[in-house]
């Protein structure tokens, strides 16, 4: 099993958490922890690559934050190489980690 934490941080800007190179796993989760909040509105998209420079938000993975957000987001037959989260802010703040986990490939 994988599992490594991108992102750990205040958010109150926009900001991108950093890559992992998920090209092993079959199967991934990103958990994003909100704490700490202070009238949080703002939203986390997942992005994915294959060059780890140009970035595309995997389709229905945009999540609005609030109070008390913590998401979940499952993603099955992944064939991108690097993912990463996208935070965007209208107002407030608060910390976020994100955690990606996944089943790795038998080979």
């Amino acid at each position: 099993m994988f599992r490594t934490t991108i992102f750990n941080a205040t958010v109150n800007a926009a900001v991108n958490s950093n890559s992992v190179n998920i090209s092993r796993l079959d199967t991934a989760s990103v958990q994003v922890n909100v704490t700490n909040e202070s009238s949080p509105n703002g939203s986390v998209t997942l992005q994915a690559s294959n060059d780890d420079s140009t970035w595309i938000d995997v389709t229905g993975s945009a999540t609005n934050i609030t109070d008390g957000s913590d998401i979940m987001l499952n993603l099955a037959d992944v064939g991108y190489k690097y993912l990463r989260a996208a935070f965007a802010r209208t107002s407030g703040s608060w910390d976020a980690e994100v955690i990606v986990a996944g089943k790795e490939r038998k080979v």
